[in-house]
């Protein structure tokens, strides 16, 4: 199936409407914006400055992919499949997807790491998002939220496992991918309007949230383990064909998406050298599949564009309540 038979559509802007997108011309240009509330990207929250990172965090990898089962994990096929399905977002709520995604990485980077990969939880962000939102001075029953205030609520007001009752239930599917739906996303925009007992059900995970300041910073912090969500104007192609030897699903920079998705893998490549994988929330459909990340639901980028989203937007990770340590996984390949 294609993201065109999946909405019906006929054209590229209306499945970006169908995913929550609002458009905007200047001239004949289109802006396309899937739930940034703040295009200035101007600050983030942040709880610290980041120290450099010294030789100790050069693990001698040349690639992490959180999707890649170790060989040594206990989770079945099934529930490690269906935890790494992609995302699909039904209204302008990218900034809570793009936190979902770099929180789902780092869960199962803690989880792997503890060499006891028996039991991994899919996070629940659904506060935090309405929480974001009203950091934001958004009140109303909407979408859309900024990267800054997303980085605040999860921090401080945290987030909980799917599966709690009180919350509406998470659907996975292969077809469609991970979605609560539109009625669900827009039930938990209003911050002030969420019940004591789910807030009281969520918890901070995080003790710090920092800034990427370069792309080696930001590479060394992949290898390590420790994802990014990222808030920027960059917008690719919606329909790519691998290219390269080996073939990678590799997009341009061509056009304008005020979006946050998340840089949860890094792997080398002989002909383009280092690629970040840019999880998306738009279906397994939307752009095909990667056969050098052996993954649907994203794409990759070179280097420079992935300098870009640092220079130019908000490029941001977090630590778990240890704070940052280096860490290897070569026990798992």
């Amino acid at each position: 199936m294609t993201i065109f038979e999946q909405f019906n559509a006929t054209t590229l802007e209306q499945v970006y409407l169908a995913l929550g997108a609002t458009v905007t011309y200047k001239g004949n240009v289109a802006s396309y914006n899937f739930g940034i509330r703040d295009e200035s990207y101007s600050s983030v929250y942040s709880s610290s400055e980041f120290e450099p990172l010294g030789n100790e965090w050069d693990n001698g990898q040349k690639e992490f992919i959180p999707w890649k089962k170790p060989t040594n994990c206990t989770i079945s096929d099934s529930d490690w499949n269906k935890y790494w399905l992609t995302l699909l977002q039904e209204t302008g709520s990218c900034v809570m997807q793009g936190a979902i995604n770099f929180v789902r990485q780092r869960i199962v980077a803690e989880v792997l790491l503890m060499r006891q990969p028996e039991v991994i939880r899919f996070p629940n962000l659904l506060v935090a998002y309405g929480k974001s939102r009203e950091f934001l001075g958004l009140h109303d029953r909407g979408d859309g939220s900024s990267g800054d205030t997303m980085a605040k609520a999860l921090a401080e007001v945290g987030f909980c496992e799917d599966g709690n009752r009180l919350f509406p239930t998470l659907n996975f599917s292969e077809t469609k991918g991970i979605h609560y739906g539109a009625k669900v996303e827009l039930d938990f925009s209003q911050g002030r309007k969420i019940p004591s007992n789910m807030l009281e059900a969520c918890k901070p995970h995080i003790a710090r949230v920092v800034k990427i300041r370069s792309v080696e910073q930001g590479r060394l912090l992949l290898l390590n383990g420790y994802g990014q969500t990222v808030a920027s104007d960059w917008g690719g192609r919606m329909q790519i064909t691998p290219r390269g030897n080996p073939p990678v699903l590799l997009n341009d920079h061509v056009g304008v998406w005020h979006h946050q998705q998340a840089y949860i893998a890094v792997k080398h490549h002989p002909q383009f050298g280092w690629l970040y994988w840019r999880e998306q929330s738009w279906g397994p459909n939307a752009h095909g599949y990667c056969p050098f990340f052996q993954r649907r639901g994203g794409f990759a980028v070179l280097e420079k564009d992935y300098e870009y989203d640092i220079k130019r937007g908000q490029v941001w990770t977090a630590s778990g309540l240890h704070g940052f340590l280096p860490s290897s996984f070569k026990h798992l390949v």
